[in-house]
């Protein structure tokens, strides 16, 4: 804002000049109010992979929180969850707003391959590439009202159909939803839903 009071500060002399100061004073109160000029930094769609589980526990508390000593993880990877991951469950993503998350939360870069221990100083348990890079970035505080900052939800259909079609399958937390349709009704009180 600092570069606009300095524009508005030399053409303001220049049309004091012309007798015509309240036309610019106008105008550019019109371009602050209309067009909400931010200075936030660029940082585009960001994916949070999570689990069907999970899923219930965020959808509830409206909000994303630190499960390990990094942060949220999110990732610019689309396609993340067509890797290898065990660990990492990928039933579902949240489509996330990145520039209007970074006008509330600091986001940074982190880099899991960048050595060859985690955070916790453990030696990493597999070959990996030290310079391999998931395009992954943090953010260290949990990421509340969630459906604030979320564009879709998108959840894989094949692991949905897998756990409503599997009459062993015991979930704590999806018990509570007999038919596909009643989970996919309550997802939808917050977020807009895509079956993919």
């Amino acid at each position: 804002m600092v570069g606009w009071k300095k524009m508005v500060k030399h053409f303001g002399r220049t049309e004091r000049k012309l007798g015509d100061m309240t036309l610019f004073e106008q105008l550019i109160q019109d371009i602050l109010k209309d067009e909400q000029l931010y200075e936030a930094k660029q940082v585009g769609i960001l994916y949070h992979y999570t689990s069907l589980e999970s899923l219930v526990q965020i959808t509830n508390s409206n909000m994303l929180r630190q499960m390990g000593y990094d942060g949220v993880s999110l990732t610019r990877d689309k396609n993340f969850h067509k890797w290898d991951r065990e660990s990492i469950p990928s039933e579902c993503r949240f489509i996330i707003d990145g520039d209007k998350l970074s006008h509330n939360f600091k986001i940074e870069p982190f880099n899991y391959y960048a050595n060859d221990k985690d955070a916790f100083n453990n030696e990493r348990p597999y070959n990996h590439t030290p310079y391999y890079d998931e395009q992954e970035e943090v953010v260290k505080r949990p990421i509340k009202p969630l459906n604030k900052y979320v564009i879709q939800l998108q959840i894989f259909e094949k692991v949905l159909n897998e756990y409503y079609d599997n009459e062993y399958f015991d979930s704590v937390h999806l018990d509570q939803y007999p038919t596909k349709d009643d989970f996919i009704e309550f997802l939808e009180e917050k977020f807009k839903v895509e079956l993919l």
